[in-house]
């Protein structure tokens, strides 16, 4: 038992002492007196954006006949090193269809012929005194199809320096693509009222279709972009918020310099403006005031109803 204890006060003693080198190297490396030797650590580069971790981002573009160019993403050093020397890394878009449909099996890829990159032959430069670089996409968003979801999917595959690691976790970003006009989005029922008749003018009585619009008991509607001033009209309801039929693919168009509003529906020829009513757009409260009326000679229609929008579709 006494051997036993000599034992354990000689390792207490050695821990003792090795805590008191370790705490003296410590000190002496706070005041600048000694370095940890990072000669042999590799540099990570990887690829994403600014502010987050994300591996993927969602552009939203205005359908809009001109050229815009925006930052997609940089190809950085890892935890804002700063380069002592250029640096080029290569990327790649091999496999970049199956990546896309294996995200979502909607998402296309991006036509070459769509766009151009500040990425000569994929290859960007992270600049001496610099810690990273931006990949910028040049592009016309008047050529997307406003019902085609678009991506592009980049990896790092090389540096042209030793002394460099790609990133296992961030080495690959994801870019999704979209055009939507200024009228796109998700709307909320505001008010209104709808009146059906049994002949171009006597108004049918006792039908439960007809009556007052809003208030929760409609649901919202949804306009999705066709070209820069138009948009289709989906979820339109009678007063009871039952779904309306024989006036398919119901569409708006905005003149964009007067904000008044034509309607019509591909599915219904006589579908037009309420004759003296007024359809128009108010940009500063994003709402739409519409009126119209189909099946003007027979058993006719109207419509009278604002919608406000609520958010992006």
């Amino acid at each position: 038992m006494i051997k036993m204890n000599k034992y354990i006060r000689v390792l207490f003693a050695s821990m003792f002492i090795l805590s008191l080198v370790s705490c003296l190297k410590d000190k002496d490396y706070k005041d600048g007196i000694i370095g940890h030797d990072l000669a042999g650590v590799p540099k990570v580069i990887e690829i994403g954006n600014k502010f987050d971790i994300l591996k993927s981002r969602t552009f939203g573009l205005d359908f809009k006949n001109e050229v815009t160019e925006t930052t997609i993403f940089y190809v950085r050093l890892a935890a804002g090193e700063i380069a002592t020397e250029d640096i080029t890394v290569t990327l790649d878009t091999t496999g970049a269809a199956a990546r896309l449909k294996a995200i979502n099996a909607n998402y296309v890829p991006l036509p070459l012929s769509f766009y151009t990159l500040n990425a000569t032959a994929l290859k960007v430069t992270i600049p001496k005194g610099q810690s990273e670089v931006a990949v910028m996409l040049k592009t016309n968003a008047s050529q997307f199809s406003p019902s085609a979801t678009y991506g592009l999917v980049y990896k790092i595959v090389a540096v042209d320096k030793p002394g460099y690691v790609i990133s296992s976790n961030y080495g690959e970003y994801v870019v999704i693509l979209g055009a939507k006009n200024a009228y796109d989005g998700v709307y909320t029922v505001v008010s209104g009222f709808v009146q059906r008749y049994t002949n171009p003018t006597t108004p049918t009585v006792g039908d439960a279709l007809n009556g007052p619009l809003g208030g929760g008991v409609n649901p919202d509607m949804t306009l999705a972009t066709l070209d820069a001033s138009t948009v289709s009209v989906a979820n339109l309801t009678w007063a009871t918020g039952g779904g309306i039929g024989g006036i398919d693919n119901l569409r708006l168009r905005v003149d964009p310099v007067t904000n008044l509003v034509t309607m019509s529906a591909l599915g219904n020829a006589t579908l037009a403006n309420w004759v003296g009513k007024v359809n128009k757009y108010d940009p500063a409260t994003r709402t739409f005031t519409l009126n119209f009326d189909w099946n003007q000679t027979a058993n006719r229609r109207e419509f009278s109803i604002v919608i406000r929008w609520k958010r992006p579709r």
